[in-house]
């Protein structure tokens, strides 16, 4: 073991570094036995010079003081080349370990260059193992023209060669051959595409011919039926603007003739049907050609007997004149005629309504036409033309049971259409079956093409008309200030009659005073605001609702209503938001602001129109399946309670389906641009 350096020996040093490296030299030979000896032999004798000096009132001597000091010194250098001696084992134990992490990688590097190889020898063998389908040396000769024996003299090398060489030609062929049709195939979409733009180019001229033909419908006394996507704007004609308004402020029982079957009457013969089609379709594949040649005459013709309808002599008064028009454009049979199979049904109403319906499908225009016999008032008009009957309960149908709009659709029904299906299937399919004569196939495959209408316009047609007598009545009784509650008794079952509740206040209130309004508490105040922060208030009107149950007076809810300018002709919805005043019987309280709605836009609204015409606003608010949101604050409970209020509205309204007390009709705007 190298021993201290002693006084002379520190002089012969020249610097720093070489004392260190002196030092690191000395470090790296001790051990752990060697320092813990010295440690304790340096600790002995500083304790034995301590005992020697037993009087601690007798100072120690400078040279008790100086062998003390030498004994610390010694004691501190050997502390320093102990840390040393560390540090050079931990720097040597870094530098090793960082040896070990390349070779490691170095390692790891290797393993992964094997896999690879590995990989690389498996693909390899899979390849030398994979066997080609080649042609046969059968086809070969053929498609060379050469003996067989020829073919079976060759080496197998050379065979084999052959055989790769005619399969590659081959599956290049087929390559290009694929190409091609690629090829004709874009070329066909590209046709198809120029057709559906001459398609749409025809509509105009659609529309020109269906202005042309409403004069001679209306001679006939037929209704047209409008499918929703040729002509939907032209709906606003068929409702007076009076009437436009109180029109979704109606109360339908969802009961179609008080349990009384329909009964249905198809009439028509299968040799008449197959002769028709025939024609109609030869009348089609002429059509084209016509108009390649600039030959416009029928066209010409059918405008001049259709102008000839429209254009009689102004005594159109006297039936007999009529007669004859009639039965001249009936002989004629030119213009658009109709299918020879009918349907017609009779609505079992009270002897002075009585109701005969029958339809007519025309191919030329793909519609359904109804011819009328009614007894009723004129004003009944418009309830049995199809664009209220078809295009505004069923939009964009296309026969199937399940709708986007299912909720609304379901309750709008007149029967159960859950049970019609299960007797009779979809709706589509039912009335396929209603018009099967006796003599057409069953799975006849253009019976669905001609009667897609019948079904949904028949079980709309008696509950259409019962909504408008209530409507009449709804309408007059609000202009002589009377109210519902003086309506007829046949017509006052059709009234919800609840004293549940009672609207305590109802105020209008500007935007930026809604949170000063006295009648909402933290809870509710803290929900109104996030909905002026995201805007949901601006640009409007609003009002506040205060509704108490009468028989509890703890549950209480707040309506606010929101009308945004414009509403309903622009794409904006109203909003109600219901505000329960106890959290804690939130679900009984959403219930309550319900029926008040319910209440609130079918009876009281015609009190409040003369007196205070700023309600009228709530006449709109009545088409809410389709078009306001009801908005509340999501919470935990609604989970658990097993209901969301932010749909309640909609739940609430599914769950009486099968049994429903009330419903709002929509209005012509209802279901705006999205419903085609």
């Amino acid at each position: 073991m190298t021993s201290e350096p002693s006084t002379a020996d520190l002089k012969q040093f020249k610097d720093a570094i070489e004392f260190y490296e002196k030092e690191e030299a000395i470090a790296a030979n001790y051990t752990s036995d060697f320092i813990r000896e010295s440690a304790n032999a340096l600790l002995a004798d500083y304790l034995e010079a301590l005992k020697k000096h037993d009087n601690p009132e007798v100072p120690f001597t400078k040279d008790e003081i100086y062998h003390l000091q030498a004994i610390v010194v010694k004691l501190r250098g050997l502390n320093r080349r102990s840390n040393l001696r560390t540090k050079l084992a931990v720097d040597k134990a870094e530098v090793r370990k960082k040896e070990l992490e390349k070779k490691y990688l170095a390692l790891q590097n290797v393993e992964v260059e094997i896999d690879h190889l590995q990989r690389a020898i498996d693909d390899l063998k899979t390849i030398e193992s994979t066997e080609l389908s080649l042609v046969t040396p059968e086809e070969y000769a053929v498609a060379k023209n050469i003996p067989f024996e020829e073919v079976a003299a060759m080496t197998e090398h050379k065979r084999e060669t052959e055989l790769l060489n005619l399969e590659l030609e081959l599956r290049k062929g087929y390559v290009t051959e694929i190409e091609q049709k690629r090829i004709e195939l874009a070329a066909a979409e590209k046709a198809l595409d120029e057709r559906q733009r001459k398609l749409d180019n025809i509509v105009p001229t659609i529309q020109q011919v269906r202005k042309i033909m409403t004069p001679a419908l209306q001679v006939l006394d037929l209704h047209t039926v409008t499918p929703p996507h040729l002509d939907r704007a032209a709906r606003a004609r068929h409702l007076p603007s009076q009437l436009s308004c109180l029109y979704v402020n109606v109360i339908v029982y969802n009961k179609i003739n008080e349990g009384k079957p329909l009964r249905f009457t198809c009439n028509g013969s299968i040799d008449e049907v197959e002769a028709f089609e025939a024609a109609h379709k030869a009348k089609l594949d002429q059509k084209p050609l016509k108009n390649r040649n600039g030959d416009n005459s029928d066209d010409e013709d059918d405008e001049a007997e259709a102008m000839e309808v429209d254009a009689p002599d102004s005594s159109r008064a006297e039936s007999t004149k009529n007669e004859e028009l009639v039965d001249h454009f009936k002989s004629k049979q030119k213009l658009f005629a109709p299918h020879p199979i009918s349907f017609m049904m009779e609505l079992p109403r009270s002897h002075a309504h009585k109701t005969n319906l029958s339809f007519y499908y025309l191919p030329d225009l793909d519609v359904v036409v109804v011819k009328a016999a009614l007894n009723v008032k004129a004003t009944h008009e418009p309830f049995l033309n199809a664009e209220t009957i078809l295009d505004e309960i069923y939009p964009g149908d296309k026969g199937t049971f399940d709708s986007p709009i299912a909720s609304t659709l379901l309750s709008l029904a007149g029967v159960k259409l859950s049970e019609i299906q299960l007797t009779h299937g979809r709706p589509y399919k039912f009335a396929q079956q209603l018009c099967l004569v006796g003599n057409e196939d069953e799975n006849e495959s253009t019976r669905g093409d001609r009667f897609r209408y019948f079904l949904r316009t028949i079980l709309k047609i008696d509950e259409r008309i019962k909504t408008r007598e209530v409507l009449d009545a709804t309408y007059n009784n609000a202009l002589n200030a009377k109210y519902l509650d003086s309506l007829p008794e046949a017509l006052q079952k059709h009234v919800p009659k609840r004293e549940a509740f009672k609207l305590t206040d109802f105020t209008a209130i500007d935007t930026d005073k809604i949170l000063d309004f006295d009648g909402f508490s933290t809870r509710q105040k803290i929900i109104v605001e996030q909905l002026q922060r995201v805007g949901q208030l601006d640009s409007g009107f609003n009002f506040v609702a205060n509704v108490a149950d009468s028989s509890n007076d703890s549950i209480r809810v707040h309506a606010l209503f929101h009308v945004p300018c414009g509403y309903p002709d622009t794409e904006a919805s109203s909003m109600v938001l219901l505000i329960p005043a106890d959290a804690s019987k939130e679900k009984q309280a959403f219930l309550t602001g319900l029926d008040f709605l319910e209440l609130y836009l079918n009876t009281e609204v015609p009190k409040q129109v003369a007196a205070s015409p700023q309600h009228m606003f709530a006449l709109q608010l009545a088409i809410l399946p389709s078009r306001v949101d009801v908005v509340s604050d999501i919470s935990e409970r609604d989970t658990t309670e097993g209901y969301a209020p932010s749909n309640f509205f909609f739940n609430f309204h599914m769950s009486r389906l099968n049994d429903p007390i009330f419903d709002f009709i929509p209005s012509r705007n209802a279901y705006g641009r999205d419903a085609v």
